[in-house]
C-alpha cells in the first residue's frame, strides 16, 4: 500500500544505514582563476536580479544565470533549479574575499546525517538559443554574509552539455564552465530594518496567504534572534514547504545552544503541538553540536581496512547518538503530554506514536507506547488529515482495535464539502470499518454506491464480495429513466467500474441505448470497464463492441491499451480470442499489446505465436538499416523503436503465466537478444526465475492485489496457484507479505494449505505473513 510520509524522516533512514555517500559542497571556498571549459558559441553570464548590487545582511539575494549560444541545435542545459533534498549541488559558488563569509549548512552538509543529492522533476532540458535560458537560485543558501563589505562572486558549474541525437534529451560531454565575476556590497542591517522584514514575513504566514513559504524563507534567511524564536513557534506541521524552510533555518543557526534550549522549551509547551519533524531537528541540532568534525568519507569493502573500520565506527556512533536523543526527547514529550492543551496533545501523540513506532524495542517504553496506541481514538478527529491518512495505513497494525471503530463512523459519516474532505482519507476509512465491522461496514459502502457526486474512489466500493449488488442495478436503472441522453451517460460514466463489477444484465438494454455509437469515442477509463461489463452479461455482443473499439484509431488512442485494460477488469475467452486475431496487426503497439495479454492470460498453447512473433522481429532486425527507418511504420504518429518492440516480445515469454521459462528456452531467448537492454533484461528475468518466494500485497486504494513468485506476476490468487502447479511436486516456497493486512493474512494461509495439499513445501510453515520490522 502506498502511504504517504513526511520526506525527512526517510532520508535519514537512509542516511543512518550507510546509503549516504558524502556531499559536494556547494559553495567553493577558492579563489583566483578557475578553468573554464567553456565551448566555442556558447555564453554564461550572472547578474543579480533587478540590477540590484546592494543588500542588507538577511536580505534575500536572487541571482540569474543566463545561458544562450549563437550556434543552433549544438548544446543542450540542465536547467534544475532545486533538488529534493532542499540543497541543490549543481553549482559552485565563488566569494572574494572569503572573509566574512559563510556556508550556512555546511557542518550539517559535512555530516553523516545528509543525504546528498535526491534529485527530482526538472524542466524539459533545453536547447541552447541566442536568446538567453535564464537559472534563478537564491545565494542565501549557499552563502551567508558574516561580515558587510563589498564582494565579488563568480559561479562555475557543469550545466551545458554537447547535445546527442540519438537520445532524447541527452548529451555526449559536459563542460565545466565559469561565468563572469559580479560585484555587490553587502550593509549592516538595522534593529529597525531587522524588525520590519520580521513584521512583513510573520504577517505573511500568519496571513495564511498563498504564496506563505516567501514569509518563511524571509525568516529562515534573517539570520536573528527574533526571526529563529519564530520558527520555532512557527514549526508546527505545514504542508506548504515551510517546515522545510525552518528545518534547514535553525540548523543554520550561528546561536545553536539557544535554539536547542527553545525547542527545548516548545516541546513541553501546552500550546505547541510537536511534530515529528521538530523533534528530529532538534535532536539533529544536538548531534551536531556531538559530532562537530566531518564525517569521514564512505569507503568501499575493498578499500583499506582500517579506513573502512574508522567510517563503520563513525557511522555507528552518529546512528547511536541520535537514537539517544530521539528516545530521550520521546520521553520528555510523553511526560508533558498531561499538560498539552487538546490540539496540541492530538498531533503530539500522533507524533509520539510515530517515535515510538520507530524506535528500537530497546528504548521503547511498553507502558508509555501503550498509553499512545490507547489515547489514538480520542483524537483521532482532531488530527490534520495527512496524519488521518498515515495511521490509517502505515501505522495501522498498531492502531487496529473496535475502539477505532466510533471515530471512523464519524468520518465517514462527515456531509461531503467539509474542511476535512479528502477522497483517499474517506476511502481507507470506509474500507478500515468494514474490516472492523463486516456488517455495518457494507451497508456505508451501500450507502456510498447510492451517494452522487461519488465521494470516494470507486475501486473502494468494489472490495465487497458479492457478485451482484442490487442497489447498483436500480441505481442505473432509475437514473437513466429519465430520459436525457447526456446525463445518462453522464451516470454511466460516474459508475463504470461499480457497473463493471456488480451490475447485472438487467439493465443492459437501457445502457445499450445510452452508448448508442458511443464505443470508440469514449475516455479510456470509462470504455474499459463498460466493455468489461459488456463481454461479461452478453459475451457475443460485448465481443463486437471490443473489437470496434480495436478498430476505432482516428477519435482516441485507447486502442493502444484497450485490449490489456479490460482484460485486467474482467478476463474472458473472447478477450483471447481478440488478442489471438491482433497479433499480426499492422500497428506495432496493438500488437505487442496483445502479446502482453497473450502473455498474462494465455493457455500454454499459445506460447509459439509469441516465439513465432519474436523470430519474425528477429529476422527483420538482420535486413533492416537503421539509418534509412530507424522506427517501425507507424501511420497514426505514434513512435516506437524497434529495439523497444524487441524487449516487449522478450518479457511477454519470459513472463508468461502459462507456461514455465526452462534453461533450454533461456538459451533460445538468448540467441534472439540482439541489442544489449534485451540482454540485461533476459539476465534479470533469468535470476528472479531461481527464486522460489511468493510475495503477497494489497493497495486497497487502487483495489488491486498483487502476487509474484519468481518473474512471474498476478492479478489474482487463482492466477498464482494456476502456475504453482506448474513446479515440480516437492518444490519449497517461501511465503512473504511486506504488510500486515488482514487480508493478507488470510491469502497466505490459504497459500500454504494450497501448497501442503499439492505435496509441496513450505520453508516458513509457522508464519503466516512476513512480519513488519520490529523497530
Amino acid at each position: 500500500m502506498k502511504v504517504r510520509r513526511e520526506f525527512f524522516p526517510i532520508l535519514l533512514t537512509l542516511v543512518l544505514f550507510g546509503l549516504a555517500l558524502a556531499p559536494v559542497v556547494g559553495q567553493a571556498q577558492q579563489t583566483g582563476n578557475q578553468p573554464n571549459d567553456i565551448p566555442p558559441g556558447v555564453s554564461f553570464t550572472v547578474r543579480l536580479k533587478d540590477g540590484k548590487t546592494q543588500f542588507y545582511q538577511g536580505e534575500l539575494i536572487t541571482v540569474e544565470m543566463q545561458f544562450s549560444s549563437d550556434v543552433p541545435n549544438t548544446y543542450r542545459l540542465d536547467a534544475k533549479e532545486y533538488d529534493r533534498s532542499g540543497h541543490l549541488e549543481a553549482d559552485s559558488y565563488h566569494i572574494e574575499p572569503e572573509t566574512g563569509t559563510s556556508e550556512p549548512l555546511r557542518d550539517y552538509l559535512q555530516s553523516t546525517f545528509y543525504g546528498g543529492s535526491m534529485g527530482g522533476l526538472m524542466p524539459r532540458p533545453p536547447t541552447l538559443q541566442e536568446k538567453p535560458y535564464i537559472v534563478t537560485q537564491t545565494l542565501n543558501d549557499f552563502v551567508r554574509f558574516d561580515r558587510p563589505g563589498k564582494y565579488r562572486l563568480y559561479i562555475t558549474n557543469d550545466r551545458v552539455g554537447k547535445l546527442d541525437a540519438n537520445q532524447d534529451y541527452g548529451v555526449t560531454e559536459r563542460f565545466k564552465v565559469r561565468s563572469n565575476t559580479i560585484e555587490l556590497e553587502i550593509l549592516p542591517a538595522t534593529r529597525e530594518w531587522q524588525q520590519q522584514r520580521l513584521r512583513e514575513a510573520i504577517a505573511i504566514i500568519d496571513g495564511l496567504r498563498s504564496d506563505r513559504r516567501v514569509g518563511c524563507r524571509a525568516l529562515r534567511f534573517l539570520n536573528t534572534p527574533d526571526a529563529e524564536a519564530e520558527m520555532i513557534r512557527g514549526y508546527r506541521g505545514s504542508t506548504d514547504g515551510c517546515d522545510g524552510e525552518f528545518n534547514f533555518g535553525l540548523l543554520a543557526s550561528p546561536r545553536r545552544e539557544s535554539v536547542i534550549f527553545q525547542m527545548e522549551a516548545s516541546l513541553q509547551s501546552p500550546s505547541h503541538p510537536v511534530t515529528g519533524g521538530f523533534v528530529r531537528t532538534l535532536a539533529l541540532l544536538v548531534c551536531l553540536n556531538q559530532f562537530p568534525a566531518s564525517m569521514p568519507s564512505y569507503a568501499s569493502p575493498d578499500a583499506d581496512a582500517g579506513k573502512m573500520k574508522e567510517w563503520q565506527t563513525r557511522m555507528k556512533a552518529t546512528r547511536t547518538a541520535f537514537d539517544d536523543v530521539v528516545a530521550r526527547y520521546a520521553e520528555m514529550l510523553s511526560s508533558s503530554m498531561p499538560r498539552k492543551e487538546k490540539a496540541a496533545q492530538a498531533v503530539s501523540i500522533d507524533t509520539l506514536f510515530e517515535l515510538q513506532t520507530n524506535l528500537s524495542p530497546d528504548r521503547r517504553s511498553s507502558t508509555r507506547a501503550n498509553e499512545t496506541v490507547a489515547a489514538v481514538p480520542e483524537v483521532f478527529l482532531d488530527l490534520p488529515v495527512d496524519r488521518q491518512y498515515a495511521l490509517l495505513t502505515f501505522y495501522w497494525p498498531r492502531v487496529r482495535s473496535p475502539a477505532m471503530l466510533r471515530a471512523l463512523k464519524q468520518l465517514i459519516q462527515r456531509p461531503s464539502g467539509t474542511a476535512n474532505d479528502n477522497r483517499d482519507l474517506l476511502g481507507i476509512a470506509l474500507y478500515r470499518f468494514y474490516e472492523l465491522a463486516p456488517d455495518e461496514g457494507r451497508q456505508a459502502i451501500i450507502k456510498e454506491i447510492k451517494t452522487m457526486p461519488m465521494r470516494v474512489r470507486p475501486q473502494i466500493l468494489r472490495v465487497l464480495p458479492d457478485e451482484s449488488v442490487p442497489e447498483v442495478d436500480s441505481l442505473v436503472a432509475e437514473k437513466l429513466a429519465q430520459g436525457d441522453s447526456e446525463r445518462d451517460f453522464d451516470v454511466i460514466a460516474d459508475y463504470a467500474r461499480l457497473i463493471a463489477r456488480y451490475a447485472t444484465a438487467t439493465p443492459l438494454p437501457q445502457i445499450k441505448r445510452a452508448l448508442g455509437n458511443k464505443i470508440g469515442k469514449m475516455a479510456c477509463n470509462i470504455q474499459s470497464p463498460l466493455l468489461a461489463y459488456l463481454l461479461r452479461v452478453e459475451p457475443a455482443y460485448g465481443s463486437e463492441a471490443l473489437d470496434k473499439a480495436l478498430r476505432s484509431r482516428q477519435d482516441t488512442g485507447c486502442y493502444q491499451t484497450e485490449l490489456l485494460e479490460v482484460a485486467r477488469i474482467y478476463m474472458s475467452p473472447e478477450i483471447r480470442d481478440a488478442a489471438l486475431r491482433y497479433l499480426d496487426d499492422s500497428d506495432v503497439i496493438v500488437s505487442i499489446q496483445a502479446a502482453a495479454v497473450i502473455s498474462q492470460y494465455g493457455m500454454a498453447a499459445d506460447e509459439p505465436l509469441l516465439w513465432d512473433l519474436l523470430q519474425r522481429w528477429h529476422d527483420d532486425g538482420q535486413t533492416r538499416n537503421p539509418e534509412v527507418n530507424p522506427r517501425p511504420i507507424d501511420k497514426h504518429g505514434f513512435s516506437i523503436r524497434h529495439e523497444q518492440v524487441g524487449l516487449e516480445l522478450l518479457r511477454s515469454i519470459a513472463r508468461g503465466r502459462g507456461w514455465l521459462i526452462d534453461e533450454e528456452k533461456f538459451n533460445r531467448l538468448q540467441q534472439l537478444c540482439v541489442t544489449k537492454p534485451m540482454l540485461d533484461e533476459l539476465s534479470n528475468i533469468k535470476r528472479d526465475s531461481g527464486r522460489r518466494d511468493i510475495d503477497v500485497s494489497t493497495n486497497t486504494l487502487e483495489g488491486n492485489k498483487y502476487f509474484r513468485v519468481a518473474q512471474y506476476e498476478f492479478p489474482s490468487l487463482a492466477a498464482l496457484k494456476e502456475k504453482l502447479l506448474q513446479y515440480p511436486k516437492t518444490t519449497v516456497f517461501a511465503l512473504k507479505s511486506d504488510h500486515d493486512e488482514t487480508a493478507e493474512e488470510a491469502m497466505l494461509a490459504d497459500l500454504r494449505a494450497f501448497l501442503v495439499q499439492h505435496d509441496m513445501k513450505v520453508s516458513n510453515p509457522d508464519r503466516a505473513s512476513h512480519e513488519l520490522e520490529k523497530h
